[in-house]
């Protein structure tokens, strides 16, 4: 399997991984809480790392879209804090080219453009440049898959980049999402 390492971190880049948000809990300006996080959206095709358009929270019993920019990262314990005073309600339903990335990838098997083999994609990477969220690859070695069983165990360690496969050479198996960079060996 070839692995590339992590994309260079500038000073102004942040990081972060879908199980430090994976069921975090979603709370207001007044730390009331709302629900939980369920989920995280991409939009595939809008450039080499897809940016991040939002999550879906499970919020009074149904599943609402909270944009991305109106929710914080995770803080030390688990908990995103919603931006704002209004949150629109109406049901959560997926737009064409948007990846549900815990439904659609985590815990998948996905191609390794570069090796041209499948890899199993344990956790997924994020980095925040320019004030906007991307995917920038997915941890394939078995502290991805500990970080995503065990939420919040282990947060707080370094992430080794052993097992990091970057997003540019990731291609998932998502049906409705036009894809297929894989060339055929000769």
């Amino acid at each position: 399997m070839a692995v590339s390492p992590a994309p260079a971190a500038g000073r102004d880049t942040e990081r972060l991984w879908f199980s430090q948000i994976a069921g975090a809990a979603l709370v207001d300006s007044r730390d009331e809480r709302l629900g939980k996080v369920d989920d995280v959206i991409a939009r595939i095709g809008d450039g080499v790392y897809p940016p991040v358009t939002g999550v879906v929270s499970r919020i009074g019993g149904r599943r609402v879209f909270i944009p991305e920019e109106r929710v914080s990262r995770p803080d030390g314990n688990g908990v995103m804090r919603l931006v704002g005073e209004t949150l629109n309600l109406l049901s959560f339903e997926r737009r064409q080219g948007e990846v549900l990335l815990g439904a659609d990838v985590l815990g998948r098997r996905v191609i390794s453009v570069d090796a041209g083999r499948l890899v199993h994609a344990n956790d997924i990477a994020f980095a925040k440049t320019r004030g906007r969220w991307r995917v920038t690859g997915i941890d394939t070695g078995p502290r991805g898959l500990m970080r995503r069983l065990l939420p919040w165990s282990g947060q707080g360690e370094v992430h080794r980049e052993a097992a990091f496969v970057d997003w540019s050479n990731v291609e998932p198996f998502v049906g409705h999402v036009p894809g297929s960079r894989l060339l055929p060996l000769r």
